[in-house]
């Protein structure tokens, strides 16, 4: 369970960095969230992606707004895409 919102897309939609930051955790299969990203834009403030069926990053990776995390899934424990 989490406090986030889960947005129904098709599986292997991309998924794109809303703002620069810097990969904490890169996870492909992290217990019940699946793959997971999660993305320090400093100040606080961590953008959150899970259930993904790519994760295309890992930790220390620096991105771009606009670039490449991964990709949508069904991954962890969810009831659909």
């Amino acid at each position: 369970m989490h406090r986030g919102y889960d947005i129904a897309i098709p599986t292997g939609t991309e998924i794109s960095a809303p703002a620069a930051g810097t990969i904490t955790l890169g996870d492909p299969d992290l217990y019940y969230e699946g793959g997971t990203v999660f993305l320090d834009h400093g100040d606080g403030l961590v953008s959150v992606f899970m259930h993904m069926s790519e994760v295309d990053v890992s930790p220390g990776d620096v991105v771009a707004a606009g670039q490449r995390l991964g990709a949508s899934g069904n991954t962890g424990r969810t009831t659909g895409p």
